[in-house]
């Protein structure tokens, strides 16, 4: 149905605009998040803690959406995993590997305990 599509897919691009659009306005409003790759360690955990955050809410948005289906919960889950795969592979040389690592290793948990957090839509 309908509602299995917009669960999987609504999380995966709430997650892209919260990232594409905060990150936008940290940049232009603070020199410090300028740069790539972001030249202090404090920034790149600031964007890790930030795209935790975007993980939790899509996987709440996930669980919401999916009216308590599991399975359409790791559907979405494994999208914006799969997706955060990507990202990192085609943006390897701009940040170091632990940043890599930790980013990966958030997405399934935060996402998972947003999707834990929500209460089923209503039918």
């Amino acid at each position: 149905p309908m509602t299995n599509v917009l669960a999987v897919v609504v999380p995966w691009l709430v997650w892209g605009a919260l990232d594409m659009g905060i990150y936008a306005a940290l940049t232009s409003a603070f020199p410090v998040f300028q740069g790539t790759p972001p030249e202090a360690v404090w920034v790149l955990v600031v964007f890790l803690l930030l795209r935790a955050v975007y993980s939790y809410v899509a996987g709440y948005l996930a669980g919401r959406l999916a009216k308590g289906s599991t399975s359409i919960v790791r559907i979405a889950v494994g999208l914006l995993f799969v997706t955060g795969v990507a990202a990192q592979i085609a943006n390897w040389d701009l940040s170091p590997i632990w940043y890599h690592v930790v980013f990966l290793a958030s997405i399934i948990p935060a996402a998972l305990a947003g999707a834990a957090k929500a209460p089923a839509a209503e039918a």
